[in-house]
């Protein structure tokens, strides 16, 4: 391994696809990924998993691929709180959660010289696109149509319209504002701190 690489290791389940797509970032970088040690994912783009059951050898193993890493993508499944002494090498922790403060107070992370980010902003799409099916399913009447489905009631129904309704939204970090990006394209107006309900707009 050249000393010129940067090393990554991949502390949590992460599906090979992605990996590669890391890898191929940079050919400096060197990507540190054993899927064997790391927790079984439970389900797509699940970064926590159920732990395996490892050998004293596969522990020392992974211990190993610690020591080499200068970034880690996730937290050290096996010892979060204590990767700045586990990690001699680590400059740079990326997470795969939009919201870390709390964990790094807990651990005691925040205390040390590390660098952490977040996936703020990875999130906000598809959690934007679950709201606008939660919201049009309800504004659309869809738990009494599947009623009538269910029991062979056929009969006219007439929908209202969601545009022109009126839209809170309490909180407008990337989440938010992918939701509202959503409301406005379907015509909702927007009400919430900041000023009078209107025409929602897009927030950048």
């Amino acid at each position: 391994m050249a000393d010129d690489q940067l090393r990554v290791l991949i502390a949590s389940p992460l599906e090979p696809e992605h990996v590669a797509r890391i890898e191929a970032a940079d050919p400096h970088v060197c990507v540190l990924y054993e899927p064997g040690l790391l927790p079984v994912p439970r389900y797509p783009a699940d970064h926590t998993g159920t732990a395996r059951e490892l050998s004293a050898a596969d522990l020392d193993r992974w211990a190993g691929l610690r020591r080499q890493a200068d970034v880690s993508f996730d937290f050290d499944w096996q010892a979060p709180a204590d990767m700045a002494s586990n990690c001699p090498r680590l400059c740079w922790v990326q997470g795969t959660s939009a919201g870390i403060g709390g964990f790094l107070d807990r651990t005691g992370l925040a205390r040390t010289g590390l660098t952490f980010t977040t996936a703020a902003g990875v999130h906000g799409v598809p959690l934007a696109e679950f709201a606008l099916l939660g919201l049009l399913y309800f504004a659309k009447g869809m738990p009494a149509l599947a009623g009538a489905k269910a029991a062979r009631r056929w009969q006219r129904y007439a929908g209202g319209q969601v545009a022109g309704s009126r839209a809170l939204l309490v909180g407008l970090g990337g989440a938010g504002r992918a939701v509202a990006r959503l409301l406005a394209a379907a015509g909702w107006r927007y009400a919430g701190p900041g000023g009078p309900a209107g025409a929602m707009t897009c927030p950048g």
